[in-house]
C-alpha cells in the first residue's frame, strides 16, 4: 500500500486508545510506503501519533502537532525487528500534556485507596506560541 502527496487530517474525533492518523500496527501490515505527506492532525488528542507502527517506510513527510512524530513497534506475535525506514521526515513542534488524560492517580485523604484524576479532553487542549506547545 502507497500513502503519497496527501495531507492527513487524523480525524475529528478523540480516539479511543492509542494509535496513530497512519496506523500500521496491524499484523496484516506489510510494506507500507507513505512518502511526501503533511501529517497534522486538526484536533490533536493525547491518543494520537503521527505515523506507529512496523513494516513501513517513511519518507520526506511533514509531521507536526501529534504526540510522537513516529512510533516504532514490532509485528504483534511476530519478530522483535520492526523492518522499517525512516529517512528525510520534517517532524516539529510536537504536542506536550501537562496533564496525562485518565492516567494521573491522587490520593484520598480519607482512605488508603487511590483513585483515578479523570481529565476530559477539551481540558487538556494544547496550544502552540512561536513553536513551542503550551497548555493554557
Amino acid at each position: 500500500m502507497i500513502i503519497r502527496n496527501s495531507y492527513l487530517h487524523c480525524g475529528t474525533q478523540v480516539p479511543s486508545g492509542n494509535g496513530g492518523c497512519v496506523d500500521a500496527n496491524s499484523a496484516n501490515v506489510y510494506n507500507l510506503l507513505v512518502a511526501n505527506n503533511t501529517i497534522i492532525p486538526d484536533h490533536p488528542s493525547y491518543y494520537r501519533d503521527g505515523i506507529v507502527g512496523h513494516e513501513f517506510t517513511a519518507r520526506a513527510n511533514h509531521i507536526s502537532r501529534s504526540n510522537d512524530g513516529i512510533g516504532i513497534f514490532n509485528r504483534p506475535g511476530g519478530s522483535t525487528k520492526a523492518n522499517l525506514l525512516v529517512e528525510g521526515n520534517f517532524i516539529h513542534d510536537l504536542t506536550h500534556w501537562k496533564k496525562i488524560p485518565h492516567t494521573a492517580t491522587a490520593r484520598t485523604t480519607t482512605a488508603s485507596r487511590s483513585r483515578a484524576a479523570r481529565t476530559s479532553p477539551s481540558e487538556a487542549t494544547p496550544s502552540w506560541d512561536r513553536g513551542i506547545c503550551r497548555r493554557r
